[in-house]
């Protein structure tokens, strides 16, 4: 019996998808719909797509498996003009990362919420820092020993997350089964905030009267932190990122708006003592998550203890003076 599989969206990660399963699945039927047909030649070109659809409604009555890669604030537009279409039985599976009412909100249009899962790829560590999102960037490898996180709410069908297991396995990767709070505080923190804290600099930068000559000599420092806004996961409009994760967004914030009052009053006050631990803190952190990531071993911990800010250490052994 054939599987009917619907790409709803042709970019890097459909199309890897697509690629997987040419080479490891049999009795499936590989369709693709993208508003840019650029996109579904690029993949049929491939290998990734057996064939595009004519209409997006032709697509979706055939479709036992719907793999969504459009942009993410467009989901639910896109479900509510399509959800007459869907079979009752079909499963409908969310590339892109989601937000915390993402599963709330897909209940109200989707015909049948307990086939609808989330299912997110950290990449194979050796594509990590390519830009490149399009069909283009895809690899058959693209997530080898990697991580895809799976979420499901409670009334989520086993079959589903069996899906996302078993693709998962196929891509080459280790499944990860999670919740969709804790999946959508997760990317807040090691996706979201990081793309608000570039865009916010970016502008604030670019805006300044002094840009007029600071972007004469801005170099590594600018093009790393501005570069976030090029990434693949912000699927053209990053903007949507930011609504659709907000309640998480708000919440680390407001952490980092107490973070930055206390690192302005220290370098008022030229408190060192507080400030110079932050950076080497920072620097540190990021040098284990480096090598934790590269090597995919989470087990190794860090051969530096990090320092303790002096409020830290006031609230363990009193307030030392200066």
């Amino acid at each position: 019996m054939t599987t009917n599989i619907l790409f709803l969206g042709i970019n890097r990660l459909s199309t890897s998808l697509g690629l997987v399963m040419k080479k490891n699945a049999t009795n499936i039927d590989r369709a693709g719909y993208d508003p840019d047909i650029s996109n579904i030649r690029a993949a049929i070109e491939a290998g990734a797509l057996d064939r595009s659809v004519e209409t997006l409604s032709e697509g979706v009555k055939k479709a036992d498996v719907i793999l969504y890669a459009l942009p993410t604030g467009n989901m639910l537009d896109v479900i509510d003009s399509i959800c007459q279409d869907i079979k009752r039985e079909c499963f409908f599976v969310d590339l892109n990362p989601i937000g915390q009412d993402t599963f709330s909100q897909v209940a109200k249009v989707l015909p049948d919420p307990a086939g609808f899962i989330a299912w997110f790829a950290a990449l194979n560590p050796k594509y990590m820092v390519d830009v490149e999102s399009g069909p283009d960037g895809a690899q058959e490898d693209l997530f080898h020993d990697s991580h895809v996180f799976i979420a499901g709410d409670v009334n989520t069908h086993p079959e589903a997350l069996k899906l996302g297991n078993d693709l998962a396995v196929l891509a080459g990767a280790k499944p990860l089964n999670t919740e969709p709070e804790e999946l959508a505080g997760i990317l807040a923190l090691g996706l979201d905030l990081p793309l608000l804290i570039s865009a916010v600099t970016t502008s604030l930068v670019t805006s300044q009267p002094g840009w007029n000559e600071a972007r004469k000599l801005a170099g590594f420092n600018f093009d790393q932190i501005s570069r976030l806004l090029e990434s693949p996961d912000n699927q053209v409009t990053p903007e949507s990122r930011m609504l659709v994760n907000r309640k998480n967004l708000q919440r680390l914030l407001s952490l980092m708006i107490e973070q930055l009052s206390q690192i302005h009053a220290d370098l008022d006050e030229d408190n060192s003592q507080e400030f110079e631990p932050v950076i080497r803190n920072a620097v540190l952190a990021r040098q284990i998550w480096q090598k934790q990531r590269t090597t995919m071993s989470w087990f190794e911990q860090g051969q530096v203890k990090p320092e303790a800010p002096l409020k830290m250490t006031e609230r363990l052994f009193g307030k030392r003076h200066k």
